[in-house]
C-alpha cells in the first residue's frame, strides 16, 4: 500500500512539472498510459518467470515467456530502442545526420521486437488443461500484449514526428566533398529515408549481435529468447511433469466438520485421492466449471487468488469447530454461487451431481 501511495505522489509531481514546463496534457496523458501498462506488463512476468525445465505448481506459478538463457540479447535490443526512441523525442533537431539514421533503425527493430512479443504472449496454453485433458490446443488470453501494443503506437508517433522535424533541418546541409553531397542528397531526402533507414538496419542488428556474442550470447539468442520457452505461442521445450498441488480447498475442509452441520453427501475423487463431497462443495466446483468454459481467464485468476489465500488460511482450520464456523461462513457465497447456477445454466442440478466422481 505504501508502495501505491509513493508512486501516486510521484505521479502528481511529474505531472506537475510537465504542466509546469508547458508539455502537452496528451503527451502527460500518454506518459503514464505507458506506465500502467508497463506496471501492468511487469506484474504478470513476476507472476510467470519459471524457466521451463522447472517443475512448477502450474495452479500458484507460470512460465516464462521469455528464456532466460537469452534474456540478455532481449534486453540490450529493448534498451537501445528505448534511449533512440527518446532521443528521436527529444532531440530530433539536433542529431547529427548518421546518428539519427541509426536512431531510426533501432526504434524500428524495437516495434518488430514488441510485435513479436505481442504474438508470444497474446496466447498461454491453459495448463490446467494441459492437466486434466492431456492436451495443448487451449489456451488463455492475457494481458501480456497491452504494453507492447501501447509502446508501438507511440513509437510510430515519434518516427512521423521525427520525420517531419528533421525534414527542413536535412535540406539546409552541404558539404565541400561532391560525394558525400551526392550521399547526403540522395539518402536524406524526405521521400528516400525509408531508403535509408532500411540500409541501416541490418548493420546495427548485426552490430549489436557481435557485441553480445562477445558476452556469452548465441548468435541466433534473439530467436531462442522466444523459442527455448514452454506454453507460449513460439514455445518448443516441454515443462516437466507439474508439482502436485498442495493447497486444501476451503469447501473441502468444510466437508470433514460434523456430518450434522456440513451433510456430507459422498465419497468423491480429486487428483485421484478419495475426499468427502458435500453440496457445498459440488456447488462451488460447478460455478467454477461454468466459469471455465464461458471466461477462462477469468477462471484462472480467481482460482489463482482462491488457492494462495485459501490455502494459508485451511493450514488454521483443523477442528471440527472451526470446519463447522467455515461451512456457515461460506454459505452466503454458496448461495450465490448457486443463483449463478439457475440463471445461467439450464440443467443446474445435473451439473452439480456429477461433480467430483
Amino acid at each position: 500500500m505504501v508502495t501505491i501511495y509513493i508512486f501516486f505522489l510521484l505521479f502528481l509531481f511529474f505531472s506537475f512539472l510537465g504542466l509546469r514546463n508547458n508539455v502537452s496534457i496528451w503527451t502527460i496523458i500518454s506518459m503514464w498510459i505507458h506506465v500502467f501498462a508497463f506496471l501492468v506488463f511487469i506484474f504478470y512476468f513476476l507472476l510467470n518467470s519459471n524457466e521451463y525445465n522447472v517443475a512448477i505448481d502450474i495452479v500458484d506459478e507460470g512460465y516464462t515467456p521469455f528464456g532466460w538463457e537469452h534474456f540478455w540479447t532481449l534486453f540490450t535490443f529493448y534498451l537501445l530502442y528505448l534511449i533512440a526512441k527518446g532521443l528521436l523525442w527529444w532531440k530530433s533537431d539536433t542529431l547529427p545526420p548518421l546518428a539519427w539514421v541509426v536512431c531510426n533503425a533501432l526504434v524500428i527493430i524495437g516495434i518488430l521486437i514488441n510485435v513479436i512479443i505481442m504474438a508470444q504472449t497474446s496466447f498461454d496454453h491453459d495448463e490446467f488443461d494441459i492437466i486434466l485433458a492431456g492436451r495443448l490446443d487451449k489456451f488463455s488470453i492475457t494481458p501480456f500484449p497491452i504494453y507492447p501494443m501501447i509502446t508501438c503506437i507511440r513509437s510510430l508517433y515519434v518516427l512521423n514526428k521525427s520525420i517531419s522535424i528533421v525534414a527542413i533541418r536535412f535540406d539546409s546541409y552541404h558539404y565541400t566533398n561532391s560525394t558525400l553531397n551526392y550521399l547526403h542528397g540522395f539518402l536524406l531526402q524526405r521521400k528516400a529515408y525509408p531508403l535509408a533507414i532500411i540500409l541501416v538496419i541490418f548493420p546495427v542488428f548485426f552490430v549489436v549481435t557481435a557485441i553480445l556474442m562477445l558476452f556469452g550470447q548465441d548468435y541466433d539468442s534473439m530467436v531462442k529468447v522466444f523459442t527455448d520457452t514452454t506454453t507460449w505461442r513460439f514455445s518448443q521445450k516441454m515443462h516437466p511433469p507439474p508439482l502436485d498441488h498442495q493447497g486444501h480447498y476451503l469447501c473441502t475442509i468444510a466437508a470433514i466438520g460434523s456430518p450434522k452441520i456440513v451433510k456430507p453427501v459422498r465419497m468423491g475423487t480429486r487428483h485421484g485421492k478419495p475426499i468427502i463431497v458435500n453440496r457445498q462443495l459440488m456447488v462451488a466446483n460447478a460455478f467454477e466449471e461454468v466459469i471455465q468454459k464461458s471466461f477462462p481467464k477469468l477462471r484462472r485468476v480467481i482460482r489463482k487468488n482462491y488457492d494462495t489465500y485459501g490455502y494459508n488460511l485451511s493450514k488454521k482450520i483443523n477442528t471440527p469447530l472451526k470446519s463447522n464456523l467455515t461451512y456457515l461462513l461460506m454459505k452466503p457465497l454458496e448461495w450465490a454461487f448457486l443463483i449463478f447456477l439457475y440463471l445461467f445454466c439450464t440443467r443446474p442440478e445435473v451439473l452439480i451431481k456429477k461433480q467430483y466422481k
